[in-house]
């Protein structure tokens, strides 16, 4: 309550002393919500992602290779806002190169917007994998880094290989559709081994998940 309360309004014990230190409000970047719906763009209107809990269903409009790009961008230094914009904000059909080159007028945006679009992203992704199901994607343990290593877009492409199309098709997959199927494809990775005799030190080794997450599952 202190870390989202100005201490003027507090009337906690703790509040007199607060208010005599310097404050400073802590941005709460976790909720599922599309703050900015729209935007315009050198005298074009561009309709933002959609995303909806009502009823206790979630949904987003995002396509995965969309969400996957400007996930990546997250921890690009603020020269990337526009392309993490124009991603976000692309008219149509997702398509990489005609969203990179929408940066440039993406560009035009005050900086002001364009940070706020990048933070009202990241609640989005923060909320995702704390939240939600999708919490399982996150319990991963990081391994040491190597020379050639495969990332998010390159699990992407290996549903084309599960046979769920060619790289065009599962590139325009709903993200929470993508989800889905990675969360559904570890716990069955996990199960097959746990059926092969695997112990949960084993599959840890093998799976990277934790021991307990582990016994959680099988």
């Amino acid at each position: 309550m202190c870390l989202h309360t100005d201490p003027f309004r507090l009337q906690l014990p703790i509040a007199r002393k607060l208010r005599t230190m310097n404050y400073r409000y802590a941005l709460d970047l976790c909720f599922c919500a599309q703050l900015i719906p729209k935007v315009t763009v050198q005298g074009h209107e561009h309709a933002g992602y959609t995303v909806n809990t009502a009823y206790g269903s979630l949904t987003c409009s995002l396509t995965a290779l969309q969400y996957i790009e400007a996930r990546a961008l997250l921890a690009a230094n603020g020269d990337a806002l526009p392309l993490l914009a124009a991603i976000l904000y692309f008219p149509g059909s997702y398509n990489s190169e005609r969203a990179h080159a929408l940066a440039a007028a993406f560009a035009s945006l005050p900086h002001a917007l364009l940070a706020a679009i990048a933070l009202n992203f990241q609640a989005l992704n923060t909320y995702l994998f704390t939240r939600t199901e999708f919490v399982l994607l996150t319990q991963f343990v990081e391994k040491p880094a190597r020379p050639i290593t495969t990332d998010a877009a390159d699990a992407l492409y290996d549903l084309s290989a599960d046979g769920l199309g060619d790289a065009t098709a599962v590139e325009q997959i709903n993200v929470i559709t993508y989800l889905r199927i990675l969360r559904k494809k570890t716990i069955e990775a996990v199960r097959t081994l746990h059926g092969m005799d695997y112990d949960a030190a084993k599959i840890s080794t093998e799976t990277g998940l934790p021991i307990g997450t582990i016994k959680e599952i099988v």
